[in-house]
C-alpha cells in the first residue's frame, strides 16, 4: 500500500474545514466572530490535544493518524465530561475554564516530552481522502439541515419553527450550565434522569468558552458531534474489514442510510435532530470497534481499560444503545469462558456490566417520573399473535396487509411477513447483511466452527431488534434499540462477506461471491436513496429559512418570532440565572404551539410548563395555580411567590383582563404587543 507521511498536513488540514465550517455559521448567524474562534479553539484544546495526551498515556497502537484522531476525540470529551463532573458536583463550575486550560497546557507538555510522533503514524491516502470526504459532506448536509433549519428567531422576519426534540434537548443543555445535579429543564425543583452526556458536553463549552449556550446548541453542535462521528465510522468501519470497497459501504451504512420509515428515524438521529443519538451512536461504534480488536486481533490488554469507557459513555449518551452494545460484550465474555479463560471471561463480564449499570442507576434512571408512558412497557406477550396487535408499528403493517389481499383469516405466513417488512423497512441494506450474517452463523453451527466476533454480533442485533419488537415507549421510542443494532448488524453482515471472499477455492464461490457483492451494492443505493429522500427536504427547508422565504404561516408549532423572542431575551439579559417565571398562555397569538420556546429562549426555568414533565400531576396543578390568577388574583400571586415564582409572563389579548388592573401587587417591567412581563 502506498502511503504518505503527511500527518501534519492532513491535520491541518482537517482542522481548516471545521474552521471553514464554524465561519459558515458565523457569516449567516448573528454571531460574533471570537464566538466560533473559541469553539475552534476549545474543540482542538479541550478534545484533540487532551485526547491525544490520554491516548499516548494508553499506549494504544494505531495503524494510521485517523485512528488516532479517532481516538483522541473520543477520550478528549470523555475527559471533558470527567471535569464538568469533578467541578460542578461540589459547585465550583466556575473553575472550568481555569482548568481547562491546565489540562491542554499540561498535555502539551506531555505530548512534547514523549516526542511528538504524529509523523511516525503512517497516513494512507485512502484513509485522508475518506474520512475529509465524509466529513465534508456530513458537514454541508448539516450546516443546511441543522444549523439553518434552527436560526433563531430575530434573525427572520417570518420567525422560526423547531421539531419538538430540539427544545427538549436544547433545554437540557442549558440546565446544565446552571449546576449538577440539575433540576429537570420543563418542571423546576424535580430531579432529572436522562441520559443527557451530550448535553453535558456542550454545556461544557458553553461554561468553558463562555459562548452562549443556544448559540453552542443551535449552530455549533453538529460540527462537534460530526468529527466523533466520522472518524469513530471509519475506525469501526476499518476494524476487520481489509478491501477497500467494503470499508467505504459499511461507512456509508453507518453515517448515510436510511430506511425511510417512522419506525426506525436514523437519520433524524444522526443529522437533523440528534439529541444525543449521534454521540451514542459514535461511542457505540467506538465500543463495537474495540470489542472486535479484542476478538479478532487479541488486544485486550490494550484496550480492555478503554472499553470500559466507551460503553460508559455510549450509555450515559443513549442508552438503548447502551443495552445493544452491552449485549455483544455479554457474548464476548461468556466467549471467554467458552475458550476457558475463566477468569478473563468473569472479571470483564463483570466490569462491563458494571461501567453499563452505573451509569444508568446513576444518571439516567428516574425514579421520580410520575409519567407512566414515559417507562419502557412490555406488550404483554411473546406469540406472533400479540405481536401483530400490540407491537407498534407492526401491527398497523399486519392490518394493512390484510386489507390489501382482502384476508380474513390469520395466516401465519403473513404475521411473520409483517414482522419482516418492519425489520426490513428499518434499514434495508442493514437487514440484508444482517440475514448474511445469520446464514453464515448458521453455516457454522452445521460446521461446528465457532467464530466469537460473529457470534457477538448477529445476538445482539438480534437482541435489539425484539427489543425493539416487545417494548413499547411514548413517542415510539423503542425504536432506538432497532436502530442501535445497524452498526453491529451490518459490520456482521460486511464481515461474513470478507470470509466468504477468503474462501474462495472454486469458481462456484467465486460466483456467489460476486453476487452477494452485487445484491449489497443494489440494496445500498436504495438505503442511500432512502437517506436522500429524508434530508434534502431538510436541506432546502435550510436554505429557505436563511433566505427569509419562510412566514410564520409555514410553522405548526414550537414557534416563535422576533416579537416574542424579545420578551424572552428581555428574561434572559435582565434577570439571575436561577429565576422561575410562569406563563399564564403556551399558546401564542399566532394560536401555534409554544410549549418549551419561552424556557429555551430566556434561558430560565418555566415554572408551569407542561411538556415533557416529570409529573403531570405537578404541572396540573400550577397551571391551576396561574389559570386562578383571573379569579383569585391575591392567592394565587401569593402561593406563586411562596413557590420561588419570579416573573409572570402574561400574554397580551384583547379576550381578558390585563393582570395589572386587577391588582396593585405586580410591577410591570416589560412590555411589547405580545407580552406583558411582570415582577412578582
Amino acid at each position: 500500500m502506498k502511503t504518505i507521511k503527511s500527518n501534519r498536513a492532513f491535520l491541518h488540514l482537517f482542522q481548516f474545514m471545521i474552521l471553514i465550517f464554524l465561519m459558515v455559521n458565523y457569516a449567516f448567524h448573528d454571531i460574533p466572530l471570537i464566538s466560533a474562534i473559541k469553539v475552534f479553539l476549545y474543540q482542538f484544546f479541550a478534545w484533540f490535544v487532551a485526547g491525544y495526551a490520554i491516548f499516548k498515556l494508553a499506549k494504544i497502537q494505531a495503524s494510521n493518524f485517523a485512528e488516532v484522531i479517532a481516538f483522541s476525540y473520543a477520550f478528549g470529551a470523555i475527559s471533558a465530561l470527567v471535569i464538568y463532573l469533578v467541578f460542578m458536583i461540589p459547585g465550583t463550575g466556575f473553575l472550568l475554564p481555569v482548568f481547562t486550560v491546565v489540562e491542554s497546557a499540561l498535555s502539551i507538555i506531555y505530548i512534547y516530552k514523549t516526542g511528538d510522533d504524529i509523523e511516525n503514524y503512517q497516513v494512507d491516502i485512502f484513509s485522508i481522502v475518506i474520512c475529509l470526504l465524509f466529513l465534508f459532506v456530513y458537514y454541508i448536509l448539516s450546516t443546511c439541515a441543522v444549523s439553518f433549519v434552527n436560526t433563531m428567531p430575530d434573525e427572520t422576519i417570518g420567525g422560526t419553527g423547531y421539531y419538538v426534540d430540539w427544545p427538549f434537548w436544547a433545554g437540557n443543555n442549558i440546565a446544565f450550565t446552571k449546576s449538577f445535579p440539575s433540576d429537570s429543564f420543563r418542571q423546576t425543583g424535580a430531579a432529572f434522569g436522562y441520559h443527557f452526556f451530550s448535553s453535558i458536553l456542550m454545556a461544557q463549552v458553553s461554561l468553558c468558552t463562555g459562548v452562549d449556550i443556544n448559540q453552542i446548541s443551535f449552530y455549533f453542535s453538529s460540527i462537534l458531534a460530526g468529527i466523533i462521528f466520522v472518524f469513530s465510522g471509519y475506525y469501526f468501519a476499518s476494524r476487520v474489514l481489509k478491501r477497500k470497497l467494503f470499508v467505504i459501504i459499511l461507512m456509508c451504512i453507518v453515517l448515510f442510510t436510511d430506511g425511510g420509515t417512522a419506525a426506525a428515524t436514523y437519520t433524524w438521529h444522526t443529522n437533523i435532530c440528534p439529541f444525543g443519538f449521534d454521540y451514542g451512536c459514535a461511542y457505540g461504534m467506538m465500543s463495537i470497534a474495540v470489542l472486535a480488536e479484542i476478538l479478532v486481533n487479541n488486544k485486550f490488554k490494550e484496550l480492555f481499560i478503554p472499553s470500559i469507557f466507551f460503553v460508559a459513555m455510549t450509555t450515559g449518551c443513549k442508552g438503548p444503545i447502551g443495552v445493544v452494545v452491552l449485549g455483544a460484550y455479554g457474548v464476548a465474555a461468556i466467549s471467554f469462558l467458552l475458550r476457558k479463560e475463566i477468569k478473563r471471561g468473569i472479571i470483564s463480564g463483570c466490569v462491563w456490566l458494571a461501567s453499563f449499570v452505573g451509569v444508568y442507576y446513576v444518571f439516567i434512571r428516574d425514579v421520580h417520573n410520575t409519567e407512566a408512558a414515559a417507562g419502557l412497557q412490555y406488550i404483554g406477550g411473546l406469540g406472533i399473535n400479540m405481536v401483530v396487535t400490540k407491537a407498534m408499528w407492526i401491527a398497523d403493517t399486519y392490518n394493512s396487509l390484510l386489507s390489501a389481499y382482502r384476508s380474513q383469516g390469520n395466516g401465519l405466513l403473513l404475521k411473520f411477513y409483517s414482522v419482516w417488512l418492519y425489520v426490513y423497512r428499518a434499514n434495508r441494506i442493514v437487514s440484508s447483511l444482517l440475514v448474511i450474517a445469520v446464514i453464515a452463523l448458521v453455516w457454522d453451527i452445521f460446521k461446528k466452527h465457532f467464530d466469537a466476533f460473529l457470534y457477538c454480533f448477529v445476538l445482539s442485533s438480534i437482541v435489539g431488534i425484539l427489543l425493539s419488537i416487545y417494548t413499547i415507549q411514548s413517542g415510539g421510542s423503542q425504536m432506538y434499540f432497532m436502530m442501535a443494532m445497524f452498526p453491529m448488524g451490518s459490520m456482521a453482515g460486511m464481515y461474513a462477506i470478507e470470509r466468504l471472499g477468503k474462501a474462495r477455492n472454486n469458481l462456484k464461490k467465486d460466483y456467489l461471491y460476486k453476487s452477494v457483492i452485487i445484491i449489497v451494492l443494489c440494496t445500498l443505493g436504495l438505503s442511500l436513496d432512502k437517506y436522500y429522500e429524508v434530508i434534502i427536504p431538510k436541506v432546502r427547508e435550510g436554505i429557505a429559512v436563511i433566505q427569509n422565504r419562510y412566514t410564520q404561516e409555514d410553522y405548526k408549532a414550537y414557534y416563535a418570532d422576533s416579537t416574542s423572542y424579545e420578551a424572552f431575551a428581555w428574561l434572559k439579559n435582565n434577570t439571575d440565572k436561577n429565576c422561575v417565571f410562569a406563563m399564564d398562555s403556551f399558546v401564542d397569538l399566532h394560536g401555534k404551539d409554544c410549549h418549551m420556546i419561552a424556557g429555551i429562549f430566556s434561558e430560565r426555568y418555566v415554572w408551569n410548563e407542561e411538556k415533557y414533565v416529570p409529573d403531570l400531576d405537578e404541572a396540573a396543578r400550577r397551571n391551576s395555580v396561574v389559570h386562578a390568577l383571573q379569579t383569585d388574583t391575591e392567592n394565587a400571586l401569593q402561593q406563586m411567590r411562596n413557590e420561588g415564582v419570579s416573573y409572570l409572563v402574561s400574554q397580551v389579548s384583547v379576550d381578558k383582563v390585563e393582570l395589572g388592573e386587577l391588582t396593585d401587587n405586580l410591577n410591570e417591567v416589560f412590555r411589547n404587543e405580545y407580552y406583558i412581563i411582570y415582577g412578582l
